[in-house]
């Protein structure tokens, strides 16, 4: 009865240290966690006609582009990056999530993504595949956003909303440090998708300190996502689980770890 007792306890032991930490969490949003201050959604509630009420994302003073090219799929892709940074003792990546849309969706179409992990640097400037590769459709899921891409003064156009595209039960750890993530995506129609960029509220510019990349197989290079001369950032979600740091042994448990190895003794 005893050395049940010893054995059970050891058990639920281990167990709390497993579930230690283990609650899902938003590890980092880029429009938040990258400290620039630029957002997806540039007006809020700013749309008007068969929209209306609806959120605006619009094309920055001085911006030309509705969206980078990241069509992952096609014959001759293209892809894009941005940075995140791991802090703590590291991260399980469980899903992420990007923002994305295809010109005249009027239902969810995005339905591939093609997804990579840089580590050591950047994509094309020293850095490695840690996790991923562009052969694999990872995604899971897409749902249609109160989000309409638009140009800086247009609060009618309904023909680019944005989709949330969810990629789901990944289970990667990440230890700290700085990590790129690049995404290429494909869906039902054929324009796009497309990947619109952060811009400060209300669309007056573009934040400083963007560093998000696209490699055009075109030129097949990876080089600064520019619109009309200014390098930007990208929307996208990391969720997951925080590693636990690891214990030290308390008193309680060196007890138990003696108590074992008298019992493991006594059998003898």
């Amino acid at each position: 009865m005893g050395r049940k007792w010893i054995s059970r306890l050891m058990v639920f032991v281990a167990a709390a240290f497993v579930c230690a930490g283990s609650l899902q969490a938003q590890l980092w949003h880029n429009e938040v966690d990258n400290g620039l201050g630029g957002v997806l959604v540039t007006h809020p509630g700013g749309m008007t006609g068969a929209a209306a009420g609806s959120d605006r994302s619009a094309i920055a003073v001085g911006g030309t582009l509705f969206g980078f090219g990241a069509q992952g799929t096609i014959a001759s892709p293209n892809f894009m990056a941005d940075n995140f940074t791991v802090g703590g003792n590291g991260w399980i990546i469980n899903s992420v999530r990007f923002y994305l849309y295809q010109t005249g969706a009027t239902a969810a179409s995005v339905n591939d993504i093609r997804m990579q992990i840089w580590s050591g640097g950047a994509p094309g400037g020293g850095g490695s595949v840690t996790w991923g590769d562009l052969v694999t459709n990872v995604w899971s899921s897409t749902v249609m956003s109160d989000v309409y891409r638009t140009t800086n003064t247009g609060t009618t156009d309904t023909t680019r909303r944005i989709q949330i595209v969810d990629v789901a039960g990944l289970n990667i750890a990440l230890g700290p440090g700085t990590y790129w993530l690049q995404w290429g995506a494909g869906g039902t129609l054929a324009s796009g998708p497309w990947q619109a960029p952060l811009t400060l509220p209300g669309a007056t510019g573009y934040p400083a300190g963007g560093d998000a990349l696209q490699f055009l197989t075109s030129t097949g290079m990876w080089n600064p996502a520019l619109d009309n001369g200014v390098q930007t950032d990208l929307p996208f979600t990391i969720f997951g689980t925080l590693q636990p740091p690891i214990p030290e042994p308390t008193v309680g448990v060196l007890m138990i770890g003696v108590i074992g190895m008298l019992a493991s003794r006594r059998r003898k």
